[in-house]
């Protein structure tokens, strides 16, 4: 990754912590070589996700979301037994936001807004905003490209 798309990926997820106010925002990029994720950024308040961080397309929800070109929102891991199996993310525990990085009409990443600090569920307005701040990062990552 380029100093200038490291810079724009810990910008955008920055911002996303700060004002969200949530334990967690994880951004996976689309290796178009090898078709896996790799992180990009992170804040975790608990732990460390590691630098070699990979996962295959196919094999997790990310991938789902990246696939299905649509936003997953999820209240409560637990409760959705199809998630919860195809979950390789431990870093995706109870509640959480997944919003795919669409450009030119590809999926180029994934961000993942994860449980509101205050046990909050995420709001329409939540929502709007984690979209939103999805188109500027694919185009800003596009162009830095």
């Amino acid at each position: 990754m380029s100093l200038e798309q490291e810079k724009v990926t810990r910008y955008i997820v920055e911002c996303i912590y700060k004002f969200l106010y949530v334990q967690r925002v994880v951004l996976l990029l689309l290796d178009n070589d090898t078709n896996e994720l790799r992180l990009g950024c992170y804040v975790d308040l608990e732990r460390n996700i590691s630098d070699n961080f990979v996962l295959k397309k196919d094999e997790s929800i990310s991938g789902f979301v990246m696939t299905e070109k649509r936003p997953l929102i999820v209240d409560n891991l637990n409760d959705d037994y199809y998630l919860k199996k195809l979950n390789k993310e431990d870093y995706l525990r109870k509640s959480f936001v997944s919003m795919p990085l669409i450009f030119q009409e590809e999926a180029v990443g994934v961000l993942h807004v994860c449980e509101k600090r205050r046990d909050d569920v995420f709001t329409k307005r939540d929502i709007s905003f984690i979209t939103n701040v999805a188109k500027v990062a694919a185009l800003s990552l596009q162009n830095v490209r």
